[in-house]
């Protein structure tokens, strides 16, 4: 067990493929929105629906955020709310590249990364979800990536 957190054992294929998808939808989505990531919304949702809704609930929720405004108004809130989330922004780009580097790894591996910004990512999903941000899905998604899977195969 790692910080509260059992541990995965052998993950089973489908198990470390919806841990994949999920920490690396919440890496693109919490990136600073630009127009590259607005063209990818569209792969990205296709993505969430090979999840389950306790992981791709909150991954579209943050999608049809993105969705709605323009590209500008996004840029200002996502300074606002993010950066204004106590984190710096170096943090949250550090953070969207450990999930990134989570994704790319076996699941235990990945876990591990992940379970190492738990205290980073509870604090920033607390304070996205008190501000009601758009961006409180993807962090909601990874938090639950770690507590709401059944984490050991059942064999």
């Amino acid at each position: 067990m790692t910080d509260g957190v059992p541990a995965l054992g052998t993950a089973s294929a489908a198990l470390a493929e919806q841990l994949a998808i999920t920490w690396h939808c919440a890496a693109l989505l919490i990136s600073p929105p630009r127009q590259r990531l607005l063209s990818q919304l569209d792969s990205v949702h296709r993505a969430t629906h090979l999840l389950p809704d306790a992981l791709g609930g909150p991954l579209r929720a943050t999608i049809v955020h993105l969705e709605r405004a323009p590209l500008g108004e996004l840029e200002e809130e996502y300074r606002s709310t993010l950066d204004g989330s106590g984190l710096d922004p170096a943090e949250i780009t550090g953070l969207s590249e450990t999930l990134e580097a989570a994704a790319s790894a076996d699941a235990e591996a990945g876990r591990e990364l992940v379970c190492g910004e738990l205290p980073r990512l509870e604090k920033l999903r607390s304070r996205l979800l008190g501000a009601e941000s758009g961006w409180a899905g993807a962090i909601t998604a990874v938090t639950a990536s770690l507590t709401q899977l059944p984490l050991s195969d059942a064999r």
